[in-house]
């Protein structure tokens, strides 16, 4: 017996795949997208109310992961605008007077820093 997943892999991953690499233009983002789409239609088809439109509903749950997969991207790139050290977490300075009289900031070794809030 053959599980609806199934069915819907052989009757439709070519045909989504095409889909995919249409409105993303790259054929191993289309596959991991085509991926994430079988992983949602296997985990959300008993959501599904009228089997007489599971087509439709097929092209909905793909759209919005290409449209999932946009929104990731614009994210990174706005992450990326950042610069490199946008993730990095924020390390103590301390301001520091150099023999010259020139203010200089250093960082604080980490078992010299104090942890107290208070």
């Amino acid at each position: 017996m053959v599980s609806c997943t199934e069915y819907i892999w052989k009757e439709y991953h070519a045909r989504l795949h095409s889909f995919i690499l249409s409105r993303l233009g790259k054929a191993s983002v289309a596959d991991d997208v085509l991926q994430e789409v079988f992983m949602r239609i296997h985990s959300q088809i008993d959501t599904l109310k009228d089997c007489g439109k599971i087509r439709g509903w097929i092209y909905q749950v793909t759209r919005n992961a290409i449209i999932d997969y946009y929104r990731a991207q614009k994210k990174e790139a706005h992450l990326l605008s950042l610069g490199p050290n946008v993730l990095r977490l924020p390390r103590q300075t301390l301001k520091q007077y150099s023999p010259e009289g020139r203010l200089t900031e250093y960082c604080e070794p980490a078992e010299k820093r104090n942890h107290h809030l208070f």
